[in-house]
């Protein structure tokens, strides 16, 4: 009768020893399991994520620029200019005069602010186009008004917080503006709502870094709408 080498018992026993697997590790590794899904169900139940809308928003200086276009295309009206680059005016000032020689009348155009002229010429479209910008010496105080699409616009209210990221100023770099919605206008325009912010700390962002105010700022808001805990998220609850 065949005997079974030495070596085959060997390898046997060595078999039997790694497949098996004691009772107690499979309990530990059951229970260990175990309390980590608990943990997890525990977090997600706790931590509160916020739910967001994203919406254009624009940045308004409350004092905004002065300025007049102008071409000829009447032979009996012509216009003088009164003004020339740099120079400073004060609000009520003459910068453009409009005379018809037919009428014999003229039409005097006055800047609306203090501030400093830029004239400029036309474009390759409109050539005979003039145009004078007074832009304001002193800038000070902003309007924040965000277009709030009208999807998902009934979670939106006042006291919300909001971020606000300049197209101008990488938030990476930059920050964001921080603020809050002040009130909601409940009336559309081009399918669009307007609902006015209020910046926390004016121009200075999350960073500490004060932007300097310009007459028009472009970016995109972030509604902080109600929070909601990550657990309600992740099985689909509202």
């Amino acid at each position: 009768m065949p005997q079974a080498s030495s070596h085959t018992v060997l390898s046997d026993e060595i078999q039997e020893i790694i497949g098996y697997v004691p009772h107690w590790v499979v309990r530990w590794g059951i229970t260990a399991m175990f309390g980590v899904f608990l943990i997890l169900l525990l977090c997600s139940y706790l931590i509160k994520f916020p739910d967001t809308i994203s919406a254009p928003v624009t940045i308004s200086a409350t004092v905004q620029p002065f300025r007049i276009s102008w071409y000829k295309s009447d032979v009996n009206i012509d216009y003088q200019c009164m003004v020339h680059t740099g120079q400073i005016v004060q609000a009520g000032d003459t910068v453009l005069l409009e005379k018809n020689s037919s009428k014999r009348t003229s039409v005097a155009y006055r800047s609306t602010v203090k501030g400093r002229v830029h004239i400029l010429k036309g474009s390759k479209k409109e050539i005979k186009l003039s145009t004078i910008l007074v832009m304001p010496l002193v800038v000070s105080g902003c309007d924040v008004q965000i277009r709030l699409p009208i999807q998902g616009s009934g979670k939106v209210k006042a006291g919300q917080r909001v971020l606000i990221q300049l197209d101008e100023y990488p938030t990476d770099e930059f920050g964001y503006l921080e603020g809050f919605i002040t009130s909601f206008i409940p009336v559309s325009f081009d399918q669009h709502y307007r609902v006015n912010v209020r910046l926390r700390q004016g121009l200075t962002t999350t960073l500490n870094k004060k932007l300097p105010l310009q007459p028009e700022l472009q970016g995109t808001a972030e509604v902080m709408l109600d929070e909601q805990k990550l657990f309600y998220r992740i099985i689909g609850l509202h």
